[in-house]
Parts: C-alpha cells; sequence; structure tokens
C-alpha cells in the first residue's frame, strides 16, 4: 500500500533526554534532575522546555542542543521520505533522496514549525538532480511531527518531470527500469 495519505502525522522515536546522553552532551543525571524539574513546573503551570532547564541549570549549550535536535528529526523525516519513495507505486525505484538541510522556521508554546530541504538523484544522471523542500511541524506534546505525503510524491513528479522531460502520465507506469525514463517516445502534441 502506498503512503500517499495526506497530512500524516509521525511519531519520531528518540526523545530529547535519550538523544543528548547518547551524544554526549548531558549526563543521565543532568537528564533525570532536569526532566523531576520539568515536572515540578508543570504543576506549577509552567510549560519548560527540558532543553532550556539544561541550559540554564547545567550550562548545556544551547546551540549544540538545537544543532542535535535539528539533525534528529531530518534524520527521521529523510527515513520516512525514503520509505515514501520505495513503496509509491507511481514513482521509479531507483530514486535517491540525499538529505540537504534543516531549518526551524517558527517556534511556539505547543511546537515548532520547519523545512526540510533535500536532493532527489537518479542513478547514473546526477547532473538532473533536483531539490525538494518539505515543511513539517513538531509537537512537543507527543513528540509527533507532520509531513504533507501527497505533496512530497507531487513535488517529486514534477522535478522529474522537469529535470528529466519525463511526462507525468509515462511516470505511473509501474515497475519501469530507471535506464528506460529517457529512451520512452515522447508526447505528441496532436493528441
Amino acid at each position: 500500500m502506498a503512503l500517499n495519505i495526506g497530512m500524516m502525522r509521525i511519531p519520531l522515536t528518540t526523545r530529547f533526554g535519550e538523544l543528548l546522553i547518547e551524544n554526549g552532551l548531558a549526563s543521565p543525571a543532568q537528564v533525570s534532575l532536569a526532566l523531576a524539574r520539568q515536572e515540578d513546573l508543570r504543576l506549577q503551570n509552567q510549560n519548560i522546555r527540558i532543553g532550556e532547564l539544561l541550559h540554564k541549570e547545567c550550562g548545556i549549550d544551547k546551540k549544540a542542543m538545537e544543532n542535535l535536535f535539528r539533525t534528529d528529526i531530518f534524520r527521521q523525516i529523510l527515513m520516512r521520505l525514503r520509505m515514501l519513495i520505495s513503496e509509491e507505486a507511481d514513482l521509479p525505484k531507483a530514486l535517491s533522496c540525499i538529505p540537504i538541510q534543516a531549518r526551524i522556521t517558527g517556534e511556539g508554546d505547543e511546537g515548532l514549525q520547519g523545512e526540510a530541504d533535500f536532493q532527489i538523484l537518479l542513478p547514473g544522471k546526477q547532473e538532473q538532480a533536483f531539490s525538494l523542500c518539505l515543511t513539517f511541524d513538531f509537537r512537543f506534546s507527543d513528540h509527533s511531527t507532520t509531513i504533507d505525503l501527497p505533496e512530497a510524491i507531487d513535488q517529486i513528479k514534477k522535478g522529474l518531470h522537469e529535470a528529466m522531460d519525463i511526462p507525468v502520465t509515462e511516470q505511473e507506469q509501474i515497475g519501469l527500469p530507471i535506464d528506460n525514463l529517457r529512451s520512452l517516445p515522447p508526447e505528441t502534441e496532436d493528441t
């Protein structure tokens, strides 16, 4: 079954505290204390994120934590996008998706918004690579993100059409070997 199902909320697998410990930015004791302090503050109706607490109370570099967090979200979106490409029947299976960068574009009490840029490549046709930009959000409450999967598919199909002159109707042929995409007969203007 293709993943082309609209706006999809995807649970992210890494918790921020675990990520900090795994990458050596915080110790397990620091994370435990910050989580306990965060819970105490929640009971007082103060919603302070663990990163803020670790920065203020333990002196952990805020920028390093933000970079680590952004990189992890980007990695998980990349994994989902690669899965989407491999399971989407309308796309050539040999497409490669290379991460370029992720940006945080907005932040609020409930979460943040961002953009993730990727480069889409076809084997042996790197000169015809094209860019894909996906917007995402991240909710602090359930550690999940939303990605517009139909928009991703549409952008990839449009990129294939523009970069390689592959008509959209011909992209929909299932199982078409990637090497044969250029040799397909062109669309005639008379039809």
